[in-house]
């Protein structure tokens, strides 16, 4: 009997518990990457701006101005979201590498730029992605109707 009691006290705790909850920004656009900051907090990048996370999401814009360049990479018919971009820390900046193999954003210091010279490649989508001598690779992958080993 104190066995059932026990079970019926403990569920009903957990139906009438809440989970921690905090609901995205107001302004947030559907085209995001979540990641974590430098100081390793919660943060959603958009094409704009930076979202922070501690106890509430705070926004700061980027204070650049886009180049041509950057404008092609950050503003490309790609969706700006973690399926797209691979997330990674060099140097301590936060850099965004196209799947696929192609463009690589850094954000440093309130700005997001591009900082290479290739091109939109399609050829290595679901490639491993490693860094060697602080530069990206991307292993294997498939596109332009073959895979790569």
């Amino acid at each position: 009997m104190k066995k059932g009691l026990f079970v019926f006290l403990a569920l009903l705790s957990l139906k009438t518990s809440k989970a921690q909850e905090s609901a995205l920004p107001k302004d947030i656009l559907s085209n995001f990457i979540f990641t974590m900051d430098l100081n390793e907090k919660p943060a959603l990048v958009t094409q704009k701006a930076i979202y922070r996370f501690e106890n509430k999401w705070t926004k700061v814009s980027f204070k650049n101005i886009f180049t041509k360049k950057d404008s092609l990479a950050i503003y490309s018919p790609y969706e700006f979201s973690n399926r797209n971009f691979i997330t990674t820390v060099l140097d301590n900046q936060i850099q965004f590498v196209l799947n696929g193999g192609g463009f690589v954003l850094s954000l440093g210091n309130n700005e997001l730029k591009r900082i290479d010279n290739s091109v939109d490649q399609k050829n290595q989508f679901g490639g491993s992605h490693f860094m060697q001598n602080n530069q990206h690779h991307i292993y294997e992958g498939y596109g332009f109707w073959k895979f790569k080993d």
